[in-house]
């Protein structure tokens, strides 16, 4: 299991879709990690936006990681993005268990604002 072999996943559920983080992903996923709260929650550093492009290209490549945008079905898509839904989070599955790829990992984070303006920040695992 890793990114690569999962390219064209998407999951879809009643609230929410996961699709693969892409390319076009990367600009609304950089104004979120400017936020000091977000930065701070998932114990990043900021990037520059050539580095988090940077970053996602390594995600994609990486053999013991998936990572995939989450979508508000109740949020209006990103201007030129087509899913049917706006970007709420990432879901991140880290897969650590050298006897195997059928356990992970799972961090959640969503950094979209709500609708009366409050962030929604919450991260997991």
């Amino acid at each position: 299991v890793n990114m690569k072999a999962n390219a064209n996943l998407v999951i879809e559920g009643v609230l929410v879709k996961l699709v693969p983080y892409r390319e076009e992903h990367v600009p609304k996923y950089h104004e979120w990690m400017q936020d000091p709260r977000l930065l701070e929650a998932t114990a990043s550093e900021p990037l520059s936006l050539e580095q988090e492009y940077d970053m996602q290209k390594s995600w994609r490549e990486d053999e013991d990681k998936c990572t995939f945008i989450v979508l508000d079905k109740a949020l209006p898509s990103e201007p030129g993005l087509h899913h049917g839904a706006g970007m709420a989070g990432d879901v991140n599955l880290f897969f650590n268990e050298p006897d195997g790829k059928d356990v992970a990992e799972i961090e959640v984070s969503v950094g979209a604002t709500r609708r009366d303006g409050t962030k929604s920040l919450k991260t997991g695992n």
